[in-house]
């Protein structure tokens, strides 16, 4: 009669599945991850275009108050050398006019910014 045992440590095979199980969780995980962060990098610079876009619009919008505003003060200068309006309502009307060439300043300098972000 012969015997032999054969000691194989289960311990191994053991360590070894869960090790290979790690691995592959931690690469599924890498692999969510650049999943979600592609997704924010396209939702951010979704949100920087829809920004410059909304600057440029802003900036037509003052360009079209400084054109209502300069015909305003035109014909209040107009009125004023005809003697048909008040010294105040002149100068209402230039107040107007330089409001509006701020806003138009402020959407000039806010649309570069947004172009500086999207960039």
């Amino acid at each position: 009669m012969l015997f032999a045992t054969v000691s194989v440590p289960i311990s191994d095979w053991w360590g070894g599945s869960h090790a290979i199980r790690r691995k592959q969780i931690a690469y599924q995980q890498a692999q969510d991850q650049l999943a979600d962060n592609a997704q924010l990098l396209t939702i951010r610079m979704q949100n920087a275009w829809n920004s410059v876009v909304e600057s440029q619009q802003q900036l037509a919008i003052a360009r079209r108050s400084i054109e209502q505003s300069e015909e305003n003060l035109r014909l209040h200068r107009d009125y004023y050398r005809a003697g048909t309006c008040k010294m105040s309502n002149l100068l209402e009307a230039q107040l107007l006019y330089q409001q509006s060439c701020d806003k138009h300043t402020d959407a000039y300098a806010d649309l570069q910014n947004k172009i500086l972000e999207l960039g």
